[in-house]
């Protein structure tokens, strides 16, 4: 990792996201705040939400200092939470506040007015579309209420894509002139003895396997790949599946009733992820294209596309748009992942191929590095990630009179 190239910057961070969980929003936040970190910024992080290190302290890779303020309800940390990040940046003065937003964020919008801080907010999605899912009118209009208000007092706003900062913009009335477009990072694999974990989780040599990994929400679509599942050999082929959320405890107990072989692994570390991912075959993400298109906002590269890029495996994405360039890279392809039975025909198809070549566990179906890795290797790492996001903080300084 390369070091700032001028003075380090002072970066309050606040983030109302579960940092302990291992995929979604916590994974990209994990990640930048830790390169910035190690490229030799002081990053302070200022959380009510678990951040899953001991001691809790200290957070991620790089021991970022951690004011941790317990499980706070929302309006409670808007009440109190918002006092702690006061004084906070009013004794310890950051350069700048970078916030992650969320659903009830409103303290740091109010903070940096305040004390005259430069703010810059990350948002990668709708968050009133996302608390549309959970089908309670109320939550998204306070969604709305908060993005609102946040956003426009953001001196500059973090989005994946060009695509999702026109459409903010629009949503929330804020000058397409504050947005910057970071494309979010990854971390690249060390090699791992595919054999060795296929033994270890007794998968004979001749079955293929299948995964995923990401949150267990709605919009992943992965309640199709367990109808996909069903159509399948269960002798033959098996469905990994990584992660934890909303739907995790209604997937297990599918799973459990299911006549194919489906594991869930739960929420594991970056670490196992990367090896149980290595095993695969395949790597499915079969987005719902309706509510992925409302809370992407146009969006062409998740968390999950870029770290199963990083391992380097087919990928079987949803029929949407915005991957299309999946295709042209030569990384996997795009499928009907709204209809099991077209996912299921593929997922065999990719089967066969694999048979017919010799059921090999490394070099298929193509030599390393391939076009996924490749991918990545192209400055879709953290530590360029990083790079992009310093040089979007430090334009921001002039214009309050830093230094």
């Amino acid at each position: 990792m390369s070091r700032c190239t001028g003075r380090a910057l002072r970066i309050l961070a606040f983030s109302a996201v579960d940092l302990s969980l291992p995929q979604g929003h916590a994974l990209h936040l994990r990640g930048i705040l830790d390169a910035l970190a190690e490229r030799g910024h002081a990053v302070r992080l200022v959380t009510p939400r678990p951040v899953g290190t001991r001691p809790r302290t200290r957070f991620a890779r790089t021991e970022i200092p951690v004011l941790r303020l317990g499980v706070l309800g929302p309006w409670s940390f808007e009440k109190w939470g918002g006092l702690v990040l006061f004084f906070a940046a009013l004794f310890r003065r950051p350069d700048l506040l970078y916030v992650r937003h969320d659903l009830y964020t409103l303290a740091p919008g109010i903070v940096a007015r305040c004390l005259r801080i430069p703010m810059a907010v990350e948002v990668n999605a709708s968050i009133p579309d996302e608390a549309a899912l959970w089908g309670r009118r109320s939550v998204r209009r306070i969604a709305t209420f908060c993005e609102r208000f946040t956003l426009r007092r953001g001196d500059r706003i973090l989005v994946l894509a060009r695509e999702q900062a026109a459409a903010i913009a629009r949503r929330v009335r804020v000058p397409e002139d504050r947005f910057r477009t970071v494309e979010i990072g990854t971390r690249l694999p060390v090699p791992i003895d595919v054999a060795e974990v296929r033994r270890a989780e007794t998968v004979p040599e001749d079955r293929f396997l299948v995964g995923f990994a990401g949150n267990l929400s709605p919009v992943q679509g992965v309640g199709r790949l367990l109808d996909a599942a069903a159509l399948w050999d269960r002798d033959r082929t098996e469905l990994w599946v990584i992660g934890t959320g909303t739907e995790e405890s209604a997937l297990r107990a599918r799973a459990d009733r299911a006549p194919a072989r489906i594991r869930l692994f739960g929420g594991v570390d970056r670490d196992e992820a990367d090896r149980l991912l290595a095993a695969c075959q395949v790597l499915v993400a079969p987005y719902d294209r309706a509510a992925y298109g409302r809370i992407s906002a146009g969006g062409a590269l998740s968390s999950k596309i870029l770290t199963y890029l990083a391992a380097d495996r087919p990928i079987l994405v949803a029929d949407l748009p915005a991957y299309s360039w999946i295709e042209e890279i030569g990384a996997g392809e795009r499928v009907d992942a709204d209809r099991p039975e077209v996912l299921a025909e593929r997922i065999d198809a990719w089967r066969d191929r694999w048979v017919e070549a010799g059921r090999p566990l490394n070099g298929w179906p193509w030599r390393a590095p391939g076009p996924g890795r490749r991918f990545v290797e192209e400055g879709r790492t953290w530590e360029a990630a990083a790079e992009k996001t310093e040089s979007v903080l430090r334009e921001m300084l002039p214009e309050r009179g830093g230094p």
